[in-house]
């Protein structure tokens, strides 16, 4: 630990970033405060890659996804708006019965609710 000129507390912190692999980030965590980000070189998506070593995190390059706005898109989540929108809706009593429904398949009750509503939109 180190204690700055204006007598805040500094500490090193590891913390864990998910994009698109495993991978650990040093940073630095000032108590009260957080300083993460662009100036941080340790930025950027992280991959897994399988060597004949091991295992080794790579750094790829960052990039943004496109976000068209098409028409189409809109619609759809329009729709996914208003699906979610209904189960807010729903009872508790209802929400249990898609709980319950959802027991013989490999999601939640609200991810069925999803499925059907979206499924009945068509």
């Amino acid at each position: 630990m180190i204690v700055t000129a204006d007598k805040k507390l500094k500490t090193m912190a590891l913390t864990t970033r998910k994009r698109l692999g495993l991978a650990d980030e040093l940073g630095e965590i000032i108590i009260g405060e957080s300083k993460y980000g662009d100036n941080n070189h340790f930025n950027g998506i992280y991959q897994m890659r399988v060597t004949l070593r091991g295992k080794k995190s790579c750094r790829m390059n960052h990039y943004y996804p496109d976000n068209p706005q098409t028409e189409a898109q809109q619609t759809n989540r329009a729709k996914m708006a208003t699906a979610v929108s209904d189960w807010q809706a729903l009872t508790e009593e209802q929400k249990n019965n898609y709980r319950a429904l959802s027991k013989y398949t490999h999601m939640t009750g609200f991810n069925l609710y999803i499925k059907t509503r979206l499924l009945s939109m068509v």
